[in-house]
């Protein structure tokens, strides 16, 4: 499974103009709501795309109520980065639009879960996850008194080699940030402060040792070295079982999925377009990032727009939007 397409960490957005070309669909009745999330989320007109039999199938499964795999009934996978009021990356989210994301979710009835625990003993409802990959700083500063207020449990995923060091992460997609006033959004935690928020009811699991793309490790040890090796840092310092890693970039494939399973993962987070998950060790997440504004939000996370996105029309569109590139 490839990671999410545009810069690995924005979910898909079209080419300028906003249009694909092609024919259109003839939909209806209870199916057009959905086609205006699809159109919101995309940010295109549905009536520029041809998908065909697979629109068919999307509107049965829209009209039976089917649900994606690895949603559980109705839990929703969330995943942050990091929150700052002034910091414009891509991956940042400022404090103000964080606690109105969430505050909606629970004033809508959905109740929080650690990442593990919707895996392995769903509880069940509408139960929401909020993920945190990275462990910047800014988590435990500005997003934990949030969740707090609210009443959820977070899980913070740690790539272990930087914790603790009190220097700028950097990798392909946040390196352009260091050397900059923005550099210091780069620190991660301490094994402390994940301490703190472990006791408080967080999970902290996994990012793997160095944040590196992990199809493209191509030696078996090295792999096990990121996957095993930074569990074990994780359960030596927290002083207990780590139990579910984030791919980094949400990047994937059979082979590090089977890895990740011998590495003795229970639950596995991925970051993919088409929200269809394979197991526990795929689970799918909802990316949320710098311009998802409240519209675009609630068509991200509303049941309705996570079916879209589990369907084979989903994919069909992003395969036209990148022959449009």
């Amino acid at each position: 499974m490839s990671p999410d397409p545009v810069g690995q960490l924005k979910d898909p957005q079209p080419a300028a103009g906003g249009h694909w070309g092609g024919g259109s669909i003839g939909v209806g009745g209870r199916f057009r709501q959905g086609w205006k999330l699809f159109e919101c989320v995309l940010h295109v007109p549905i009536s520029c795309l041809k998908i065909g039999a697979d629109a068919r199938k999307l509107k049965t499964s829209a009209n039976s109520g089917a649900v994606p795999a690895g949603t559980r009934g109705d839990t929703l996978v969330l995943c942050y980065h990091a929150v700052s009021p002034t910091w414009p990356a891509d991956l940042s989210i400022t404090p103000e639009r964080l606690e109105r994301q969430l505050s909606m979710l629970v004033e809508r009835g959905y109740r929080g879960a650690t990442f593990t625990e919707s895996v392995s003993a769903p509880p069940g409802g509408r139960v929401v996850v909020v993920t945190f990959d990275d462990a910047y700083r800014s988590v435990i500063e500005l997003a934990a008194p949030i969740l707090e207020r609210l009443g959820l449990p977070g899980t913070v995923y740690a790539p272990t080699d930087y914790i603790g060091t009190e220097r700028a992460m950097s990798w392909p997609g946040i390196d352009q940030w260091t050397g900059g006033p923005h550099e210091h959004e780069l620190i991660p935690m301490g094994w402390e402060e994940l301490g703190r928020l472990a006791g408080a009811g967080w999970e902290v699991g996994s990012h793997t040792r160095s944040h590196p793309h992990l199809t493209e490790v191509g030696d078996d040890g090295a792999l096990e070295e990121q996957l095993l090796g930074s569990r074990e840092v994780v359960e030596h310092h927290m002083g207990r079982a780590c139990t579910s890693i984030a791919y980094p970039y949400g990047d994937h494939d059979d082979r590090v999925v089977e890895a990740t399973r011998r590495a003795g993962y229970a639950a596995a987070g991925t970051l993919p377009a088409r929200l269809a998950g394979k197991g526990p060790l795929r689970v799918p997440r909802v990316g949320v990032y710098f311009d998802d504004d409240e519209r675009r939000f609630k068509a991200k996370v509303s049941p309705a727009g996570r079916r879209l996105r589990a369907s084979r029309a989903w994919a069909a569109a992003q395969r036209l939007r990148s022959l449009k590139r």
